[in-house]
């Protein structure tokens, strides 16, 4: 089973995440993709949503079209430590014994990929998608990183944020039941 592994923040989930899930998808004919929130991140900001939340809201977000092969890890929240790739990965391993998983990063972090930890077991463990801009060459160092364009329009999750700060529209951002639950539980207002 060809699985995609998508980590990350998720703080919230947007368009840009879905939209590229189902690129990957689609692009690696993969069986479904397996979002993964960070549990305790160690790179990140205090304005994380706590992590049932984001949870909440990428179980929403799969009620879109096109979803319905994505589901939701809690596997990082199960091993309770920072969050590091290969640990996940290995985790998820156990799950999916028979599992050929294909790491899905952005361009930013393959730019510092081999500071990773045990970033060679990473590329054991399964294929790396790197997703570039429009315009960017990057190069390939293994046979299991796969560079690929990503067509995909850029929404950060930053502006998602400063958005509902600022009350101002997330109209096609973020899905509809995500904005109805941000609405009602957003601690991000003054």
């Amino acid at each position: 089973m060809k699985i995609g592994i998508y980590g990350g923040s998720f703080n919230p989930v947007h368009y840009g995440h879905l939209k590229c899930a189902q690129f990957v998808k689609e692009k690696f004919n993969l069986e479904k993709i397996i979002f993964v929130p960070v549990f305790h991140p160690y790179h990140r900001e205090n304005s994380l949503l706590p992590f049932e939340m984001r949870v909440d809201l990428l179980e929403k977000a799969f009620e879109e079209p096109g979803c319905e092969s994505f589901i939701v890890s809690r596997v990082e929240k199960a091993l309770g430590t920072l969050s590091y790739t290969v640990d996940t990965l290995r985790a998820l391993k156990s799950h999916y014994v028979d599992g050929e998983f294909y790491e899905i990063i952005g361009e930013d972090s393959y730019d510092y990929f081999t500071t990773w930890k045990e970033y060679e077991e990473i590329l054991k463990l399964s294929k790396v998608v790197v997703l570039a801009r429009e315009g960017k060459v990057l190069k390939s160092f293994d046979k299991n990183i796969e560079i690929v364009a990503n067509p995909i329009i850029s929404i950060s999750a930053s502006d998602v944020r400063r958005r509902v700060k600022e009350s101002e529209s997330l109209e096609g951002l973020i899905p509809n039941q995500c904005i109805e639950y941000l609405s009602e539980k957003c601690v991000w207002r003054v």
